[in-house]
């Protein structure tokens, strides 16, 4: 955790040093680092004496907000990621929902039409205007009854075109396999010794237009290392083999 906020602190000096042509020392606290990693819960106590509670596949919070998982057709869960927020936001939602065939059959769509009206949503005043409220949980409705309609791939594949950042609940072996990451170069076939033939690995979890990357080998085998650790701490290897 420390190793995430000395990086982002190492850019923004960078930053800055390109900007001023001076550079700085930099002093990360580990137990700072810990402290702010419990998110909002520290600030929460810290300026309002609340505490706050889990909520599955979204931020904690003192107040429990809607789901953003729902179950498909097919049995398998999708994720409907940040509800829309602006005009614009709520003008692709309504004309994707159209595009189904879904707004006849979904009474609350009055309210996606009328978050077309907002240029941005006060999501401050959500659970105090009323207003405000239907139009937020009007959209998060929408994408749980279009969910509802649809199997999980179906769902994520018409929302992604369609401009919704949603997705699917993969287990790790099943995002490993998805076409959109094996498109991004995700799996990297590496020679595995103890196996004799390659073995995919995951790779780079980004895509860099110029920057190299590789893996360095694969996992290493156990014991591999034991003499070249044990010698650099100058403790004779049992045996003086490797194990």
């Amino acid at each position: 955790m420390g190793v995430h906020y000395a990086f982002m602190a190492l850019l923004t000096a960078l930053i800055e040093r390109e900007t001023s042509g001076m550079g700085q020392r930099i002093d990360v606290s580990l137990n700072a680092a810990v402290n702010v990693t419990t998110e909002l819960a520290s600030y929460n106590w810290l300026v309002a004496k609340t505490l706050v509670m889990r909520q599955t596949g979204r931020h904690c919070g003192s107040v429990m907000s809607m789901p953003t998982q729902y179950r498909c057709i097919d049995g398998r869960y999708v994720n409907t990621g940040v509800p829309p927020r602006t005009g614009r936001q709520y003008e692709t939602i309504l004309r994707w929902f159209r595009d189904l065939g879904l707004d006849a059959e979904f009474p609350e769509a009055v309210f996606l039409e009328m978050g077309t009206q907002h240029p941005v949503l006060d999501l401050t005043k959500v659970g105090i205007d009323d207003e405000i409220t239907s139009i937020y949980s009007a959209a998060r409705e929408a994408l749980a009854f279009a969910s509802s309609r649809m199997t999980a791939h179906e769902f994520f594949q018409s929302a992604q075109k369609a401009g919704l950042p949603v997705g699917i609940v993969y287990s790790p072996d099943e995002a490993f396999e998805d076409e959109h990451f094996k498109a991004r170069g995700i799996q990297v076939a590496m020679d595995q010794p103890q196996l004799g033939r390659p073995v995919l690995y995951p790779g780079a979890p980004y895509a860099f237009e110029k920057t190299p990357w590789r893996l360095a080998g694969v996992a290493p085998g156990l014991g591999e290392h034991t003499a070249e650790v044990l010698s650099e701490a100058g403790i004779a290897a049992p045996g003086g083999g490797g194990d």
